[in-house]
Protein backbone atom coordinates (compact mmCIF):
# COMPACT_ATOMS: atom_id res chain seq x y z
CA UNK A 1 0.00 0.00 0.00
CA UNK A 2 2.78 1.82 0.72
CA UNK A 3 4.34 1.46 -2.18
CA UNK A 4 1.16 2.89 -4.02
CA UNK A 5 0.99 5.88 -2.55
CA UNK A 6 4.56 6.94 -3.25
CA UNK A 7 3.86 5.96 -6.85
CA UNK A 8 0.71 8.37 -6.93
CA UNK A 9 2.82 10.90 -5.11
CA UNK A 10 5.71 10.78 -7.93
CA UNK A 11 3.46 10.56 -10.62
CA UNK A 12 1.65 13.82 -9.47
CA UNK A 13 4.53 15.51 -8.59
CA UNK A 14 5.79 14.26 -12.33
CA UNK A 15 2.67 15.68 -14.10
CA UNK A 16 2.40 19.00 -12.34
CA UNK A 17 6.34 20.07 -13.42
CA UNK A 18 6.69 23.02 -15.51
CA UNK A 19 9.36 20.58 -17.64
CA UNK A 20 5.86 17.72 -18.20
CA UNK A 21 3.15 20.24 -18.39
CA UNK A 22 5.21 22.11 -21.28
CA UNK A 23 4.81 18.96 -23.32
CA UNK A 24 1.38 18.46 -23.28
CA UNK A 25 -1.76 20.68 -24.34
CA UNK A 26 -3.00 22.92 -21.69
CA UNK A 27 -6.52 20.72 -21.58
CA UNK A 28 -4.84 17.53 -21.20
CA UNK A 29 -2.99 18.51 -18.20
CA UNK A 30 -4.20 16.65 -14.91
CA UNK A 31 -6.75 19.02 -13.06
CA UNK A 32 -6.51 19.18 -9.02
CA UNK A 33 -9.83 20.20 -7.67
CA UNK A 34 -8.78 22.37 -4.91
CA UNK A 35 -6.93 24.87 -7.45
CA UNK A 36 -10.10 24.71 -9.34
CA UNK A 37 -12.09 25.72 -6.76
CA UNK A 38 -9.67 28.49 -5.89
CA UNK A 39 -9.55 30.34 -9.32
CA UNK A 40 -13.46 29.55 -9.59
CA UNK A 41 -13.81 32.09 -6.44
CA UNK A 42 -11.90 34.30 -7.79
CA UNK A 43 -12.98 34.39 -10.97
CA UNK A 44 -16.79 34.78 -9.49
CA UNK A 45 -16.11 37.62 -7.54
CA UNK A 46 -14.24 39.25 -10.30
CA UNK A 47 -17.34 38.94 -12.30
CA UNK A 48 -19.93 40.24 -9.77
CA UNK A 49 -17.87 43.19 -9.77
CA UNK A 50 -17.76 43.78 -13.47
CA UNK A 51 -21.31 43.20 -13.84
CA UNK A 52 -22.05 45.46 -10.92
CA UNK A 53 -20.31 48.51 -12.23
CA UNK A 54 -20.44 47.86 -16.05
CA UNK A 55 -21.14 51.34 -17.84
CA UNK A 56 -20.35 52.95 -14.49
CA UNK A 57 -16.86 54.74 -13.57
CA UNK A 58 -16.93 53.08 -10.38
CA UNK A 59 -14.31 54.12 -7.49
CA UNK A 60 -11.62 51.85 -7.13
CA UNK A 61 -12.57 49.69 -10.13
CA UNK A 62 -8.93 49.02 -11.23
CA UNK A 63 -7.37 48.26 -7.19
CA UNK A 64 -10.25 45.52 -6.92
CA UNK A 65 -9.47 43.74 -9.91
CA UNK A 66 -5.56 44.25 -9.76
CA UNK A 67 -5.91 42.42 -6.08
CA UNK A 68 -7.73 39.73 -7.71
CA UNK A 69 -5.19 39.63 -10.35
CA UNK A 70 -2.86 39.07 -7.71
CA UNK A 71 -4.39 36.14 -6.42
CA UNK A 72 -4.77 34.48 -9.60
CA UNK A 73 -0.91 35.15 -10.13
CA UNK A 74 -0.04 33.55 -6.34
CA UNK A 75 -2.27 30.61 -7.67
CA UNK A 76 0.39 30.01 -10.72
CA UNK A 77 0.26 27.78 -13.88
CA UNK A 78 -1.56 24.80 -12.23
CA UNK A 79 -4.72 27.34 -12.17
CA UNK A 80 -4.10 27.69 -15.98
CA UNK A 81 -6.77 25.07 -17.17
CA UNK A 82 -10.04 26.46 -15.07
CA UNK A 83 -8.02 30.04 -16.20
CA UNK A 84 -8.75 29.40 -19.78
CA UNK A 85 -11.83 27.81 -19.44
CA UNK A 86 -13.11 31.07 -17.92
CA UNK A 87 -12.06 33.04 -20.93
CA UNK A 88 -14.05 31.29 -23.35
CA UNK A 89 -16.71 31.85 -21.20
CA UNK A 90 -19.32 33.71 -22.52
CA UNK A 91 -21.70 33.87 -19.90
CA UNK A 92 -19.21 36.05 -17.95
CA UNK A 93 -18.30 39.43 -18.21
CA UNK A 94 -15.95 40.50 -21.15
CA UNK A 95 -13.84 42.62 -18.43
CA UNK A 96 -13.50 39.45 -16.23
CA UNK A 97 -12.25 37.64 -19.33
CA UNK A 98 -10.03 40.27 -20.64
CA UNK A 99 -8.88 41.12 -16.63
CA UNK A 100 -7.68 36.84 -16.63
CA UNK A 101 -5.86 37.36 -19.76
CA UNK A 102 -3.86 40.17 -19.01
CA UNK A 103 -2.13 38.71 -15.64
CA UNK A 104 -1.40 35.42 -17.73
CA UNK A 105 2.10 36.65 -18.72
CA UNK A 106 3.06 37.38 -15.34
CA UNK A 107 2.66 33.75 -13.65
CA UNK A 108 5.11 32.35 -11.80
CA UNK A 109 6.39 29.18 -14.01
CA UNK A 110 4.82 30.83 -17.30
CA UNK A 111 8.48 30.85 -19.00
CA UNK A 112 8.57 27.43 -19.70
CA UNK A 113 5.01 27.21 -21.22
CA UNK A 114 4.82 29.90 -23.62
CA UNK A 115 4.41 27.53 -26.66
CA UNK A 116 1.50 25.62 -25.14
CA UNK A 117 -0.29 28.76 -23.24
CA UNK A 118 0.00 30.34 -27.17
CA UNK A 119 -1.25 27.37 -28.59
CA UNK A 120 -4.41 27.60 -26.27
CA UNK A 121 -4.66 31.23 -26.72
CA UNK A 122 -4.26 30.93 -30.55
CA UNK A 123 -7.00 28.71 -31.02
CA UNK A 124 -9.28 31.24 -28.53
CA UNK A 125 -7.92 34.16 -30.79
CA UNK A 126 -9.00 32.67 -34.07
CA UNK A 127 -12.48 31.78 -32.33
CA UNK A 128 -15.23 34.58 -34.05
CA UNK A 129 -17.66 33.50 -31.53
CA UNK A 130 -15.57 34.58 -29.03
CA UNK A 131 -16.35 38.20 -27.96
CA UNK A 132 -14.67 41.20 -29.77
CA UNK A 133 -13.07 42.57 -26.57
CA UNK A 134 -11.65 39.38 -25.52
CA UNK A 135 -10.22 38.40 -28.85
CA UNK A 136 -8.56 41.84 -28.61
CA UNK A 137 -7.07 41.58 -25.17
CA UNK A 138 -5.38 38.01 -25.88
CA UNK A 139 -3.13 40.24 -28.75
CA UNK A 140 -2.45 43.38 -26.44
CA UNK A 141 -2.27 41.86 -22.64
CA UNK A 142 -0.72 38.37 -23.28
CA UNK A 143 0.67 37.79 -26.46
CA UNK A 144 2.86 41.08 -27.18
CA UNK A 145 3.62 40.51 -23.78
CA UNK A 146 4.98 36.91 -24.25
CA UNK A 147 7.08 38.40 -27.01
CA UNK A 148 7.37 34.65 -28.40
CA UNK A 149 7.27 33.92 -32.05
CA UNK A 150 5.16 30.82 -31.73
CA UNK A 151 2.26 33.59 -31.63
CA UNK A 152 3.07 34.57 -35.35
CA UNK A 153 1.05 32.70 -37.43
CA UNK A 154 -2.34 33.11 -34.83
CA UNK A 155 -1.28 36.76 -35.50
CA UNK A 156 -0.74 36.49 -39.34
CA UNK A 157 -4.41 34.58 -39.63
CA UNK A 158 -6.16 37.51 -37.71
CA UNK A 159 -4.82 40.13 -39.78
CA UNK A 160 -5.54 38.11 -43.07
CA UNK A 161 -8.97 37.37 -42.72
CA UNK A 162 -11.13 40.58 -43.39
CA UNK A 163 -14.20 39.54 -42.01
CA UNK A 164 -12.29 39.93 -38.03
CA UNK A 165 -13.27 43.28 -36.54
CA UNK A 166 -11.23 46.08 -36.99
CA UNK A 167 -10.20 45.96 -33.96
CA UNK A 168 -8.76 42.78 -33.30
CA UNK A 169 -7.00 43.29 -37.00
CA UNK A 170 -5.19 46.32 -35.26
CA UNK A 171 -4.41 44.67 -31.83
CA UNK A 172 -2.89 41.97 -34.04
CA UNK A 173 -0.94 43.87 -36.25
CA UNK A 174 0.56 46.03 -33.17
CA UNK A 175 1.70 42.88 -31.37
CA UNK A 176 4.36 42.74 -33.61
CA UNK A 177 5.71 46.11 -32.61
CA UNK A 178 6.94 43.72 -30.17
CA UNK A 179 7.44 40.71 -31.69
CA UNK A 180 10.11 41.02 -34.05
CA UNK A 181 9.18 37.94 -36.37
CA UNK A 182 10.34 38.72 -39.93
CA UNK A 183 8.03 36.46 -40.90
CA UNK A 184 5.19 39.39 -40.28
CA UNK A 185 6.94 41.79 -42.68
CA UNK A 186 4.91 40.32 -45.95
CA UNK A 187 1.49 40.17 -44.42
CA UNK A 188 1.56 43.91 -42.68
CA UNK A 189 2.72 45.30 -46.20
CA UNK A 190 0.08 43.46 -47.78
CA UNK A 191 -2.29 45.25 -45.07
CA UNK A 192 -0.91 48.27 -46.62
CA UNK A 193 -2.64 47.50 -49.69
CA UNK A 194 -5.83 45.18 -48.53
CA UNK A 195 -6.86 46.79 -45.80
CA UNK A 196 -9.28 48.48 -45.40
CA UNK A 197 -8.82 50.45 -42.50
CA UNK A 198 -6.85 53.47 -42.26
CA UNK A 199 -6.08 52.49 -38.95
CA UNK A 200 -4.86 49.10 -39.28
CA UNK A 201 -2.37 50.43 -41.98
CA UNK A 202 -1.16 53.12 -39.82
CA UNK A 203 -0.21 50.34 -37.15
CA UNK A 204 0.91 48.11 -39.44
CA UNK A 205 4.07 50.70 -40.34
CA UNK A 206 4.78 51.23 -37.27
CA UNK A 207 5.48 47.37 -36.77
CA UNK A 208 7.02 47.42 -39.54
CA UNK A 209 9.84 49.70 -38.27
CA UNK A 210 9.76 48.24 -35.53
CA UNK A 211 10.52 44.86 -37.49
CA UNK A 212 13.18 46.41 -39.71
CA UNK A 213 14.97 48.43 -36.63
CA UNK A 214 15.51 45.10 -34.62
CA UNK A 215 15.85 42.70 -37.09
CA UNK A 216 17.79 44.47 -39.65
CA UNK A 217 15.22 43.73 -42.28
CA UNK A 218 15.09 46.10 -45.46
CA UNK A 219 12.25 44.42 -47.55
CA UNK A 220 9.91 46.90 -46.09
CA UNK A 221 11.85 50.21 -46.75
CA UNK A 222 10.83 50.38 -50.76
CA UNK A 223 7.62 50.68 -49.63
CA UNK A 224 7.71 53.01 -47.16
CA UNK A 225 9.96 55.58 -48.98
CA UNK A 226 7.07 55.88 -52.43
CA UNK A 227 4.81 56.70 -49.03
CA UNK A 228 7.14 59.25 -48.21
CA UNK A 229 7.80 60.18 -51.71
CA UNK A 230 4.09 60.76 -52.38
CA UNK A 231 3.48 64.36 -52.66
CA UNK A 232 -0.14 64.24 -51.75
CA UNK A 233 -1.45 64.54 -48.23
CA UNK A 234 -1.36 60.53 -47.59
CA UNK A 235 -1.99 59.75 -44.17
CA UNK A 236 0.54 57.41 -43.74
CA UNK A 237 3.57 59.32 -44.80
CA UNK A 238 3.88 60.58 -40.71
CA UNK A 239 3.91 56.74 -39.94
CA UNK A 240 6.05 56.09 -42.67
CA UNK A 241 8.85 58.83 -41.54
CA UNK A 242 8.71 57.22 -38.61
CA UNK A 243 8.90 53.80 -39.11
CA UNK A 244 12.20 54.81 -41.58
CA UNK A 245 13.35 57.02 -38.82
CA UNK A 246 13.30 54.04 -36.62
CA UNK A 247 15.20 52.38 -38.47
CA UNK A 248 17.95 55.07 -38.96
CA UNK A 249 17.87 54.27 -42.68
CA UNK A 250 19.99 57.10 -44.33
CA UNK A 251 18.11 56.67 -47.56
CA UNK A 252 15.26 58.67 -46.31
CA UNK A 253 17.85 61.75 -45.17
CA UNK A 254 17.68 63.48 -48.79
CA UNK A 255 13.72 63.13 -49.05
CA UNK A 256 13.70 64.99 -45.07
CA UNK A 257 16.81 67.80 -46.00
CA UNK A 258 14.03 68.85 -49.49
CA UNK A 259 11.34 68.70 -47.42
CA UNK A 260 13.19 71.75 -44.78
CA UNK A 261 14.32 73.36 -48.40
CA UNK A 262 11.34 73.84 -49.95
CA UNK A 263 9.82 74.63 -46.07
CA UNK A 264 6.95 71.77 -46.27
CA UNK A 265 5.56 71.92 -43.11
CA UNK A 266 3.72 68.23 -43.28
CA UNK A 267 4.94 66.17 -40.59
CA UNK A 268 7.48 68.43 -39.61
CA UNK A 269 7.66 67.07 -36.01
CA UNK A 270 8.71 64.00 -36.92
CA UNK A 271 10.92 64.90 -39.90
CA UNK A 272 13.25 66.93 -37.21
CA UNK A 273 12.72 63.54 -34.87
CA UNK A 274 13.72 61.06 -37.70
CA UNK A 275 17.09 63.28 -38.66
CA UNK A 276 17.86 63.31 -35.21
CA UNK A 277 17.41 59.78 -34.83
CA UNK A 278 19.43 59.02 -37.88
CA UNK A 279 22.04 61.33 -36.39
CA UNK A 280 24.63 61.36 -39.88
CA UNK A 281 26.93 63.86 -40.52
CA UNK A 282 23.85 66.37 -42.99
CA UNK A 283 21.49 65.30 -40.65
CA UNK A 284 23.17 67.11 -37.87
CA UNK A 285 24.21 69.91 -40.18
CA UNK A 286 20.48 70.35 -40.94
CA UNK A 287 19.00 70.46 -37.61
CA UNK A 288 21.97 73.41 -36.54
CA UNK A 289 20.41 75.54 -39.37
CA UNK A 290 16.54 74.78 -37.75
CA UNK A 291 18.10 75.51 -34.27
CA UNK A 292 18.01 79.59 -35.49
CA UNK A 293 14.68 79.41 -37.12
CA UNK A 294 11.92 81.88 -36.51
CA UNK A 295 9.50 79.57 -35.36
CA UNK A 296 10.30 78.41 -31.42
CA UNK A 297 8.47 75.02 -31.73
CA UNK A 298 10.98 74.06 -34.89
CA UNK A 299 13.55 75.45 -33.08
CA UNK A 300 12.49 73.42 -29.69
CA UNK A 301 12.77 69.64 -31.56
CA UNK A 302 15.44 70.33 -33.21
CA UNK A 303 17.28 71.35 -29.89
CA UNK A 304 15.82 67.59 -28.59
CA UNK A 305 16.68 65.81 -31.86
CA UNK A 306 20.08 67.65 -31.34
CA UNK A 307 20.87 66.27 -27.75
CA UNK A 308 19.58 62.70 -28.24
CA UNK A 309 22.17 62.41 -31.39
CA UNK A 310 24.84 62.64 -28.24
CA UNK A 311 26.95 65.00 -30.33
CA UNK A 312 29.10 66.79 -28.03
CA UNK A 313 29.85 69.79 -30.58
CA UNK A 314 25.82 69.96 -31.36
CA UNK A 315 25.11 70.03 -27.21
CA UNK A 316 27.26 72.88 -26.90
CA UNK A 317 25.08 74.92 -29.46
CA UNK A 318 21.92 73.83 -27.77
CA UNK A 319 23.36 75.22 -24.37
CA UNK A 320 24.10 78.26 -26.39
CA UNK A 321 20.92 78.76 -27.75
CA UNK A 322 18.96 78.76 -24.76
CA UNK A 323 18.18 82.35 -24.16
CA UNK A 324 16.38 82.01 -27.34
CA UNK A 325 13.51 80.31 -25.77
CA UNK A 326 10.74 80.77 -23.67
CA UNK A 327 10.34 79.71 -20.09
CA UNK A 328 8.88 76.46 -20.66
CA UNK A 329 10.44 74.97 -23.19
CA UNK A 330 13.90 75.97 -21.36
CA UNK A 331 13.66 74.13 -18.20
CA UNK A 332 12.73 71.00 -20.58
CA UNK A 333 15.83 71.51 -23.03
CA UNK A 334 17.73 72.21 -19.74
CA UNK A 335 17.00 68.70 -18.52
CA UNK A 336 17.15 66.94 -21.56
CA UNK A 337 20.76 68.44 -21.50
CA UNK A 338 21.46 67.24 -18.04
CA UNK A 339 20.33 64.23 -18.69
CA UNK A 340 22.36 63.61 -21.55
CA UNK A 341 25.91 64.78 -19.77
CA UNK A 342 25.08 62.28 -17.40
CA UNK A 343 25.20 59.58 -19.91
Amino acid sequence: MRRIIFLVLMLNVFFLSGESLSELPIDKWPRDKEIDDKVKQIVKRMDWWAKKTEGLDALGWNIFFCRLGEKLMKIGIKGLPYMLESVRDEHLDWETRVTIVSNIPYMEGIDTLHRVVISALGEILLDKRINESVRAGICSYCLEKLKDTSATPYLIQVMEDKSNPERVRWCAAHAFVFIPDERAVKPLLKNLDEDPSMEVKKISISALGAIGRKTGNKAMVPKLMGIVEDKGRNPLRYFAISALGAMKEDRLVPLLTQSIKNKDKRDFDVVIWALGNIGTPECKEVLLQLLKDEDESIRFNAANALIKTGDKGAISEVERSLERFSSGHREVIGKALKEAKKE
